[in-house]
Order: C-alpha cells, then sequence, then structure tokens
C-alpha cells in the first residue's frame, strides 16, 4: 500500500493522471480506448441498425452480458440508447406505478397499495445503500400480480440478482462498466413483454437510434471482464469497499453514512464531513474526482477502479486529520 507520507502535494492536478471515482460518469474501463479504434478499423460506425451485421453484433454482445451477470434465458436483452424515457414511458402507460426509496425498502414495515401494477427500485443507490435479495423476494411473495422493475446501473457487474423475482432490470453502461456515456440495456421477462406488447412499451430488437459503436466497445469491454471472472471481480470490489470502510469507521473528520453494515453497497461508499470543502480541496490536490454534494461525498467502486488507485485514495484520506 502506498504510505501516506509519500504523498506528495502536486501543483496542477490536470497535469497529471486523474483517478475519477465519481459515481457516473465514472472512470472508462482500462481498454475501451484500445476497443473504440477496433470498432473504427471495422467500420462499425458505418453498419445499418436495421441490417443483419448490426442484429449479429447485439446478439453476440448479449450474449457475453449473458455469460458475465449469470442471465436466465426467462429474460431477453435489448439494448438502448438510454434507459430513462424507456422506463417513464412504462410507469405512465401501466398507470398505478410506484418508485420505491430504499428508505422505505429497508424499513420494517414496507405497506405498499394493492392496485400498484409497476413497482420501480434501484438495486443500490446515490446515498449508499443496496438490497438484499429477500427484499426482492419479500416484494414478489405479497401475491399480487404487479410487475418489478430494477435499475441495476449502480450495482453491476458485482450484484448478482434474483432474477426469479425480477420481471426488467435496466442500466447505463457509462457507469459500473466503466462506458462512455449514451448505452444502455433494458433486460425483460416474457410476463414483461406480454404486459407491455400492446401498450408499445416494449423494447424493439434494434433500437433506430442505437450507437452500434458502444454497442462494439461493450463486447470488448465484456471479454475483459470475462477473461478475468466474474469472481475476481466481486473480490476486488470487496477488498476495496472494505479498505475504505475500515478507513472511514476510524476517521476522525468523515465518517460513512450508512451505518447498518447489512444495508452498505459494495459499489457506491457515501460519508460524510463537517468541512467537506476539506477533504474535496484535498482529493483535488492529488488529481482525484469523487461525487460532491453538500456535506457528503460518495465514491464509486467499479472494475474501472484499480485496487492500486483505492489503496492511494486510502492513503490520502488517511492523512488529513485536525
Amino acid at each position: 500500500m502506498y504510505s501516506a507520507r509519500n504523498v506528495a502535494p502536486r501543483k496542477s492536478y490536470l497535469a497529471i493522471a486523474m483517478i475519477n471515482v465519481q459515481p457516473g460518469p465514472s472512470q472508462l474501463f482500462h481498454s475501451v480506448r484500445d476497443h473504440v479504434r477496433q470498432a473504427f478499423k471495422l467500420r462499425i460506425p458505418e453498419l445499418l441498425p436495421s441490417g443483419d451485421e448490426a442484429r449479429e453484433l447485439a446478439q453476440q454482445t448479449a450474449k457475453q452480458l449473458r455469460e458475465l451477470l449469470a442471465v436466465p434465458d426467462s429474460h431477453e436483452v435489448f439494448f438502448l440508447p438510454e434507459t430513462r424515457s424507456f422506463i417513464d414511458e412504462a410507469m405512465r402507460v401501466v398507470g398505478n406505478s410506484s418508485a420505491l426509496s430504499h428508505d422505505v425498502l429497508l424499513s420494517n414495515d414496507v405497506t405498499l397499495n394493492p392496485d400498484t401494477k409497476l413497482l420501480v427500485i434501484h438495486h443500490t443507490e446515490s446515498g449508499g445503500t443496496s438490497l438484499r435479495p429477500e427484499v426482492f423476494t419479500h416484494l414478489r411473495d405479497r401475491g399480487d400480480d404487479s410487475l418489478i422493475a430494477v435499475d441495476a446501473s449502480l450495482a453491476w457487474p458485482y450484484a448478482s440478482l434474483p432474477f426469479e423475482t425480477i420481471d426488467a432490470v435496466f442500466l447505463e453502461f457509462h457507469v459500473g462498466f466503466g462506458m462512455p456515456a449514451g448505452l444502455g440495456a433494458a433486460i425483460v421477462n416474457d410476463r414483461w413483454i406480454q404486459r407491455h406488447r400492446t401498450m408499445r412499451t416494449s423494447p424493439e430488437p434494434i433500437h433506430p437510434s442505437l450507437n452500434l459503436t458502444w454497442v462494439s466497445v461493450l463486447g470488448g469491454v465484456l471479454g475483459d471482464m470475462l477473461s478475468r471472472g466474474i469472481i475476481t471481480i466481486r473480490r476486488e470490489t470487496e477488498y476495496k469497499s472494505s479498505l475504505l470502510y475500515h478507513l472511514l469507521d476510524q476517521h476522525p473528520l468523515i465518517q460513512p453514512i450508512v451505518k447498518e453494515k447489512a444495508n452498505r453497497s459494495r459499489t457506491i461508499i457515501a460519508a460524510r464531513a463537517d468541512d467537506i470543502g476539506r477533504i474535496q480541496d484535498e482529493l483535488r490536490r492529488h488529481a482525484i474526482t469523487a461525487g460532491f454534494a453538500g456535506n457528503s461525498v460518495t465514491f464509486a467502486n467499479f472494475p474501472s477502479h484499480s485496487k492500486e488507485q483505492y489503496e492511494r485514495l486510502a492513503d490520502i484520506l488517511s492523512a488529513i486529520r485536525q
């Protein structure tokens, strides 16, 4: 690990390599630039979204995503330019929809309107909490016919989702996968497709505005992640989060926001400090960009962030004392 005494001040953080631990857009995955060059070499930007080559590219990338995240055959993968309008339209058309916060879901008494037809949930929130699998099981076991849609943008690729309890998963790849902005996905089961087909909110096989270059680059990133292995990715994520939480639990000036360890996210670590400006200035001085809002700061912990970068972050924070 880096020693705190070796962390030298920098005159200009713009002149050195930045470490971007913002929740999103976050740091690019290390091989993105190589895969962009390869996509242009293969003339991917010239493909027609309606053509056979585009369909084959999307299918191959979806196959890699399935393999990495163990997406079952019960769910179809559709790539989209973004997912916000997709889920907003689904909520509008279905009616009687509820977007549930973690404050509600993590309470001991979750009371829902029995007429609710669609539940929209963030697996991991920017406040640093994440949901355990039993939360989804409890919602499904209510015995009603409501659809459950989960935003996994801040959770994947680390999280393992209970697909048997979820009708739709949607995500933006510029977060946990270290991609440029402009590519998302909806992963939906047949129940979702059948329910939405008559309402025209079921995803198209190939969206006409889909950026095929980003689909190709994502395929390259997924291939690299598969080579590393999801078990290794999850172990590294746990190592980095444990390192930072251990520091924050003992730090005199900056503390974790989520006190209940069982509810702490591994991929989004949220902390607060009375003198947050001092924390921000110190990180900037060492070329580290984090997510600041009010008196809080969030640190993203994705595969694009190396163990060495997190060790450096921990050393810098450890050196900030009274």
